[in-house]
């Protein structure tokens, strides 16, 4: 029986589940075990969480080989977000912004509200910073990110479903599902940090169940939770926001008698969630929306490029194990990149999730899958993609991604909230099938519905991790031959194509500043730019990164040396990088007079004083 077996022969109501509603059975009794008391148990608890750190381990394990030496994902993402870990503390002992720099695009200054600096993650992984370095800091954040992301899908889970094996699957189809794992394979931190969707659904479970908790603590836990997401993703915020509307919009529809029961814990929450994120939050705002440095109109990305195919939730990418290559040379046509094709949930958990509410018999169950379905609807973008051809038919992104605030979304990342619906409708008929008898013919059925959900899912091994190759000369006292704080070009350049600099100036514990950097700016006509401005040092370092040396007549040598003392540049670095005896010959011709050669660096510094950054 759904809310559990009464002693006396009537059925009895489960109050501690959200939504439930008495059923009769489907084929045998239930276990008379209430719903929401399996996270109660503290030590069994902790071993799901250890579980699921073990296996999130395995999935970052290149990093582990040597965690201040490997970059895990793609390394260029990956130097962005070590770059941001290695600013907030340096930033904070110095007295510095941490929302703000000029270490990057000097003068500057740029706005990191702007630019997903997650300065929540920063903090918490300060300690390890500090003593490890930014490197060691991102591959533990990374790690924790996957787990920590699976463990609060099975804390929402566990409210729902009666027994721990149900909870524990939810968690591991949501955590390590295809969406975290492109994310993660992308370094996009940030992105693979998503226990915030399920904890507000865990905030709006205890609400709407009217348990015994104040509604005014929920609400403050509410307020700090979107605090928290506003400081790790912003665009996750706003898709949450977006959602939990949904979501409320379901549960009206779907059992108004229980939202109407609700609405004054509703109310009494808000308040205290609202004030607490208003002053949390209203400092941080203020920085990226009215501080220098913000950007204007236009949408950061192209609109329609970065969505869901809709052949993308049933073919797998080469992120997972069981792909064929028939089914990974067709999602090379999909548009968009490896680390953005997030939404295969494959044929039997998108058949599971679709029979879920009817084999649940719960309404909880109808409301996931609707939420499962607007996200899945939304994450299709403006118009369909089928096979990576735009058919032109109008979809619901194309009024959506209109509001404010949504613009800058990219829609194929709102699958998260369809793989954290399917996580909980496949624990749901999971649960359904655990609490029949006899137990060992159930717990064998339900090891085949976990395992025909759950592998199409498992990924192809670890993530892609390579070296760091930092330069000696970074970590070393050798870099105290650079003026502190003073403007240096580094060479590669940092910008989008390659920010290895970044990744050098991090490892210096930012003994410099420098004059370009992978980072959004205000472009030259308005929006947002994240290339270097046009100037003819920029022009000249990406041809040397070409490997295409220009020919430099007297005149444009006198400019380059203008440009350089405008920029107040008082060091030249050239490190390991494509065509770099022509670089070095090139700007020993610039400078008059040939480098110093230390540290695995060619080295240039111009004059003793300079004016600080």
């Amino acid at each position: 029986m759904a809310g559990g077996a009464a002693t006396d022969g009537a059925p009895r109501r489960d109050h501690g589940a959200l939504m439930a509603i008495d059923t009769p059975p489907w084929t045998a009794p239930v276990h008379p075990v209430r719903t929401g008391g399996i996270a109660r148990r503290p030590v069994a608890t902790a071993a799901v969480l250890l579980g699921y750190l073990a296996l999130a381990a395995l999935l970052t394990a290149g990093a582990w080989r040597d965690p201040t030496g490997r970059l895990l994902g793609g390394a260029q993402d990956a130097i962005q977000h070590i770059w941001f870990l290695a600013w907030l503390p340096y930033a904070l002992g110095h007295g510095l912004d941490p929302l703000l720099t000029r270490f990057l695009d000097h003068p500057g200054p740029v706005n990191l509200m702007w630019n997903n600096a997650t300065p929540l993650l920063a903090a918490l992984a300060a300690p390890i910073t500090l003593t490890a370095g930014p490197i060691a800091a991102y591959a533990a954040l990374l790690t924790a990110a996957v787990a920590g992301s699976a463990f609060a899908a099975y804390l929402l889970a566990a409210r729902l479903v009666q027994h721990r094996a149900a909870a524990i699957v939810a968690g591991l189809a949501y955590g390590f599902s295809p969406y975290v794992v492109a994310q993660a394979t992308g370094a996009h931190l940030p992105l693979a940090t998503v226990p915030g969707p399920p904890l507000l659904g865990l905030a709006l479970h205890e609400l709407a169940a009217r348990r015994r908790t104040d509604p005014r603590l929920v609400g403050l836990g509410v307020g700090l939770l979107l605090w928290a997401q506003l400081l790790t993703n912003e665009e996750l915020l706003l898709t949450q926001t977006l959602m939990g509307i949904v979501a409320l919009a379901l549960v009206a529809a779907f059992h108004p008698t229980r939202l109407r029961q609700g609405a004054c814990a509703l109310r009494r929450a808000a308040t205290p969630a609202l004030g607490t994120f208003v002053v949390l939050a209203a400092l941080p705002l203020w920085i990226q929306l009215a501080g220098p440095g913000r950007l204007g109109g236009g949408a950061v990305q192209p609109p329609g490029r970065y969505v869901t195919d809709l052949l993308g939730l049933v073919v797998p990418t080469q992120i997972l194990h069981f792909a064929p290559p028939g089914a990974i040379g067709l999602t090379r046509h999909f548009t968009a990149n490896l680390s953005e094709w997030d939404g295969y949930l494959g044929i039997p958990l998108l058949a599971l999730a679709a029979a879920a509410p009817f084999l649940i018999r719960r309404r909880w169950a109808w409301v996931a899958a609707g939420v499962g379905v607007v996200a899945l609807a939304c994450s299709l973008g403006p118009a369909l993609h089928v096979g990576g051809r735009t058919w032109g038919i109008p979809l619901p992104w194309t009024v959506l991604g209109r509001l404010p605030g949504l613009r800058d979304v990219l829609p194929d990342r709102l699958t998260v909230y369809a793989f954290l619906a399917a996580a909980l409708l496949l624990a749901g008929v999971l649960d359904r099938v655990l609490a029949h008898r006899p137990r060992p013919a159930a717990w064998a059925a339900g090891l085949g519905v976990a395992g025909a959900a759950l592998v199409p899912l498992v990924p192809r091994g670890p993530l892609p991790s390579e070296p760091a190759r930092v330069p000696a000369f970074f970590t070393t006292a050798a870099v105290d031959r650079l003026p502190p704080g003073q403007v240096a070009v580094v060479a590669p350049a940092a910008w989008g194509p390659d920010d290895v600099a970044m990744l050098w100036q991090a490892a210096s514990a930012m003994r410099f500043t420098q004059p370009f950097g992978y980072v959004l700016h205000p472009g030259p006509h308005g929006g947002a730019a994240a290339d270097p401005p046009r100037t003819m040092l920029v022009a000249v370092l990406h041809q040397l990164q070409a490997q295409d040396p220009p020919r430099l007549p007297p005149l444009a040598l006198r400019r380059l040396r203008r440009e350089l003392v405008h920029l107040r540049v008082r060091a030249v670095v050239v490190g390991p990088m494509p065509g770099r005896g022509q670089t070095e010959a090139l700007l020993a011709r610039l400078l008059g007079r040939p480098p110093l050669r230390v540290g695995g660096v060619d080295l240039w510094t111009i004059g003793r004083q300079g004016t600080r950054a």
